[in-house]
């Protein structure tokens, strides 16, 4: 049977009911938790931004007079501008933005370094920490933590009674780590903007001195330095210059550059190195410096320089000079600038000129009556004067009265009248220069009376005995006798120096050099003894030197070559001073009508001398030249003993500029490690301060000697003399000056072994696993020497290790430059390869190469040769895509002292704010 069942209709209508809220449910389920989504995303980013802007604003600008410890990196407004953020955020597009109760906590707290581990870790104080504004570890905050929090409210799911969903977000960011290896060159030619003279005796120069580099317009342009004035010179390469004032450039033969130098005057270089050195007024032997008690050494009280400018003429008033006027023809005493010799009125050469006014001296002398009006010559009691030679011509008047003698008067007077001058213009033994020039004894003719004759009164025979004119030739034993030289004849023993006479002159009168001399923690001399012929200590040795170093005698040290020193010596320059150097020795002379002879003359009164240039003047620059150059022999013996802290061209300005360059890292880049190594052959095989934080140190080791840095930076009064007991050097690859030659491999062996794991053993390893390693190379030419370093491949414990000494092969030398390269790339392999550098996958190591200083804006030879070097520096060290790539112009530092600064600040500054400072790490 079929059995039908009844239609039902509308059953399905209650099934679908049930369906469709549960479809719904998961609708709304799927549409909330889809906006939840969007909006935990939107408030991550807000988190993000946060931490970011938390971290960026942190620093560690610690200002003056508050401790490290105790600044707190701008900790407060961190939280500020982190919270800021999070409310300048948006939920789903919607106006109500993100409010304080979003931002669950701010924390701030250090991105370090885990030795043990080998990581970097974020570490945060604790949540029951009783001061979480106390540093961690004493490290400088370098992260923040944002924590944003919030509900999330439903639309949909509020049918099951949800009305809201909870949600939550955190971000970390910190100041991203890296270890920053600076590596400088301290090469001799770091200071060719400040030496002395030309040829420098040194970058392959060897002939004898042609004159100063010195562009100070205060020069004695008196006497026989008149001559000089025509021949200053814009082109020390010119024939014939002899200058004592140069503002050109030095090209030498090797092609290297020597600027003006700024020993005494404002260069292009920089202010005068003149103002650097210092004296403690009062002090002695065991002073304990207290820098804040130092007063400048060549402008200090009982000092009198700078001296006027118009003393390079003395054409000032009559009766207003310090000193004595250089002499003229009939002993005028003129104000007039002109001292030509062949004038009538112009420079005196030798006693006749003195003694006969306006040229009228005779071609040969003759005898005369002395007048009744002055006595009779008291030796012999003969009445009659000169004779018919020179070489025995012999005045009364002018013998006993010296420059004392109102010399026109006398003439005026037919020579019957010898009369003195007045008080003011009575004669004082020494001749102010101007500027820095000092004082000198040397005055030609020299007065003939004994006490103020500065050959008999500054020197003595070889057997120790006082110079007799009635017995000795003086000028045939004491000076040269050849037609161009030095003063002094160094070629005989028959003569010393009398320096008890010369130092006891030094401290009278006029004071040009200070009682003490000390800059940069270096002691030249803590007092001027009153004798030093036989050296017992320090002070006595040190005046000894620069006593014979200022008069070019060789009787102590051979290498004292006048020819080499200073501004080197007079030659036969063709002129109205280059003809007269007779030296005869004097003769006696019998009257007429007379048995007895008169004296002999003090010397022939033609005699005409070998004229000094730049020796015999005692005072600042004669001692900054002695300081920097002590004397070269060929070349052979230079040394440089300035202070670390004075400006020295063109060292100085690196230092200024990388100074900057720390504090900028220290204040901007708080997870910044730095290490500094020099370069300078054969000096320098250990890192200038290791890879670190010590900030203090870091400015330290650019000024201070390496052996007292902690003395220095604890400030501890401590102080060194830069000579041992046998006069030579004592703190070379110590002193932070220029000195030795340009070694780069030297240098970036120090930087790798700095970026190295202390487990290394490396000298001045610390660099962090993780950190991105950055070098700063440096130099100012091209490699012309290098010392051998073995690598040590060990993993993190890979080194360097220092063999010898290497060689040095002049400038360009391939070998010099391949050993650079190698290094250079071996820092910027990878970590992972055979033999491990320090570039990680996403972070690789880069070198930045700086051409610094006048080679780099010259025409010298090898300027090509040293542009391709820095560009094969930036291909190996990842800074460059290829060798042939100039490098930018703000890493080639050229123009005056003020420009180089700036643009190399600005430079490194570019350079470190290079690629991502400050990153999320969670």
């Amino acid at each position: 049977m079929r059995i039908s069942s009844p239609r039902r209709r509308g059953t399905i209508l209650p099934m679908l009911a049930i369906t469709c809220f549960s479809l719904f449910a998961f609708i709304a389920l799927a549409v909330d938790l889809g906006m939840l989504m969007v909006a935990r995303t939107e408030c991550q980013n807000a988190a993000d931004a946060a931490a970011l802007a938390g971290a960026r604003t942190l620093d560690n600008d610690v200002p003056v007079g508050v401790s490290e410890v105790s600044y707190n990196n701008k900790r407060p407004e961190a939280i500020t501008v982190a919270t800021a953020a999070v409310k300048g955020n948006y939920l789903l597009q919607s106006t109500f933005a993100f409010n304080d109760s979003s931002v669950d906590k701010v924390e701030i707290g250090i991105y370090d370094y885990n030795a043990g581990a080998q990581v970097f870790q974020p570490t945060f104080h604790a949540a029951n920490a009783a001061d979480p504004t106390a540093k961690i570890n004493g490290r400088p905050w370098t992260a923040v933590r944002v924590t944003v929090k919030g509900d999330q409210p439903t639309y949909f799911a509020r049918i099951f009674g949800v009305a809201s969903m909870p949600m939550l977000a955190r971000a970390t960011a910190a100041h991203r780590p890296r270890d920053i290896a600076m590596v400088l060159d301290y090469s001799g030619s770091m200071k060719f903007g400040c030496v002395s003279q030309y040829p420098p005796g040194t970058a392959g120069s060897t002939g004898t001195v042609i004159g100063w580099l010195n562009p100070d317009p205060r020069i004695p342009q008196f006497g026989h330095y008149q001559r000089y004035d025509s021949r200053q010179t814009s082109n020390p390469n010119g024939t014939n210059q002899h200058p004592l004032r140069t503002t050109g450039i030095y090209t030498a033969s090797s092609g290297e550059i020597f600027s003006p130098n700024n020993q005494t005057y404002e260069s292009t270089g920089g202010p005068p190195m003149v103002e650097d050195f210092y004296t403690l007024p009062g002090g002695t032997a065991t002073s304990v410096v207290n820098p804040a008690a130092l007063v400048k050494g060549f402008q200090s009280p009982g000092t009198v320089l700078p001296y006027s400018s118009n003393y390079n003429t003395q054409n000032i008033a009559l009766g207003s000079i310090v000193g004595d006027r250089f002499p003229r023809k009939g002993g005028v005493r003129s104000a007039t600038a002109d001292w030509d010799a062949t004038r009538n009125d112009g420079a005196a050469r030798n006693v006749a000129e003195i003694l006969y006014a306006n040229g009228s001296n005779p071609s040969s002398p003759s005898e005369r009556n002395i007048p009744v009006t002055r006595p009779a010559i008291a030796a012999s009691g003969n009445s009659k004067e000169g004779s018919n030679s020179w070489r025995s011509f012999y005045d009364d008047g002018w013998e006993r009265n010296g420059y004392d003698l109102n010399i026109p008067a006398y003439i005026a007077s037919n020579y019957s009248l010898a009369t003195q001058r007045i008080d003011g213009e009575r004669f004082q033994g020494y001749v102010m220069g101007p500027g820095y020039w000092g004082k000198t004894f040397f005055v030609w003719p020299p007065d003939p009376r004994e006490d103020w004759d500065w050959r008999r009164k500054f020197f003595l025979k070889g057997n120790g005995a006082q110079f007799d004119p009635q017995v000795d030739n003086i000028n045939g034993l004491l000076l040269d006798t050849t037609n161009g030289g030095h003063v002094l004849n160094d070629t005989t023993s028959n003569y010393r120096v009398n320096y008890p006479a010369i130092l006891a002159w030094l401290k009278d009168n006029e004071q040009t050099l200070p009682a003490n001399l000390r800059a940069g923690r270096i002691l030249f001399y803590a007092t001027i003894p009153n004798d030093c012929t036989s050296p017992g200590n320090d002070d006595e040795r040190f005046w000894r030197e620069y006593i014979d170093f200022v008069l070019g005698t060789e009787k102590n040290r051979t290498w004292y070559d006048a020819r080499y020193c200073l501004a080197g010596v007079e030659g036969a320059l063709g002129d109205a001073w280059g003809s007269k150097f007779s030296h005869n020795s004097p003769l006696g002379y019998t009257p007429s009508g007379s048995t007895t002879p008169n004296p002999k003359p003090y010397m022939c009164y033609t005699d005409c001398v070998n004229m000094p240039r730049a020796h015999f003047w005692f005072g600042p620059a004669s001692m900054l030249n002695f300081i920097a150059t002590r004397g070269q022999f060929s070349g052979s013996r230079e040394w440089n003993w300035n202070p670390g802290t004075v400006r020295e061209a063109q060292s100085w300005q690196l230092k200024a500029a990388i100074q900057s360059s720390l504090d900028d890292i220290r204040k901007n880049h708080p997870n910044d490690q730095v290490g500094m190594s020099f370069f300078a052959y054969s000096n320098f095989r250990t890192p200038r301060t290791g890879m670190g934080q010590d900030w203090d140190r870091l400015k330290a080791s650019l000024f201070f000697p390496n052996t007292f840095l902690n003395d220095v930076v604890a400030g501890n009064p401590r102080e060194e003399r830069p000579y041992n007991s046998s006069f030579s050097s004592r703190l070379v690859g110590n002193l932070p000056n220029a000195q030795g030659g340009t070694d780069p491999n030297n240098g970036l062996a120090l930087a790798y072994n700095m970026f190295g794991d202390s487990s290394s053993g490396a000298s001045g390893a610390g660099g962090r696993r993780g950190a991105t390693k950055i070098v700063i190379f440096e130099t100012d030419g091209v490699p012309n020497s290098y010392q051998n370093w073995d690598y040590i491949s060990a993993g993190l414990a890979s080194k360097y290790n220092w063999i010898d000494n290497g060689s040095g092969n002049g400038n360009g030398d391939s070998t010099s430059m391949n050993e650079a390269y190698s290094i250079v790339q071996q820092i910027c392999a990878a970590t992972t390869s055979g033999n491990p550098g320090y570039s990680l996958p996403n972070s690789p190591a880069r070198v930045y190469p700086i051409g610094f200083g006048d080679l780099f804006s010259s025409t010298s030879s090898f300027l090509p040769t040293a542009r391709t070097f820095l560009q094969t520096i930036a291909y190996r060290g990842k800074t460059s895509d290829s060798i042939s790539t100039p490098l930018p112009t703000d890493q080639i530092i050229t123009g005056d002292y003020n420009t180089r600064i700036s643009n190399l600040r600005s430079g490194l500054e570019r350079m470190l704010q290079n690629g991502v400072q400050v990153t999320l790490i969670e």
